[in-house]
């Protein structure tokens, strides 16, 4: 409630990061004996390993091919070659790239569409 004078996204990140700064650096925690967090912090000596990281950070879904040789994707359409029309598919993002794959072969590649109806001519909002 103190920071209901901030008026914009700027000032809302500037004040959480003072708020996290001030929580790990300067607030003594009643349930780990009146420590601040930052002093209990230890690095993982566990290092993960490449099949690790893409197991953790992939994400795939199977999808079918419209016949309008198109995949939808949490609301945007993307287009795939015609001969894989009303064949199933697999999507794999990794981050904001998305690739659709057909039998172990990549078929297309795209940046990950983020505001909703990019894909449609402005004549059809």
């Amino acid at each position: 409630m103190e920071n209901r004078r901030l008026d914009s996204l700027h000032g809302v990140n500037g004040a959480f990061g003072r708020w996290v700064e001030d929580y790990n650096f300067g607030h003594e925690h009643e349930g780990i004996r009146r420590q601040c967090p930052a002093n209990l912090y230890t690095e993982s000596l566990r290092k993960l390993t490449r099949e690790e990281l893409d197991f953790i950070l992939i994400h795939e879904e199977p999808r079918r091919v419209l016949k309008t040789a198109a995949i939808a994707y949490y609301g945007h359409y993307y287009r795939v070659p015609d001969e894989y029309i009303k064949r199933r598919v697999w999507t794999r993002l990794k981050g904001a790239n998305l690739e659709i794959e057909c039998d172990g072969q990549i078929i297309a590649r795209y940046a990950l569409r983020q505001e909703r109806y990019q894909d449609l001519p402005r004549t059809r909002l």
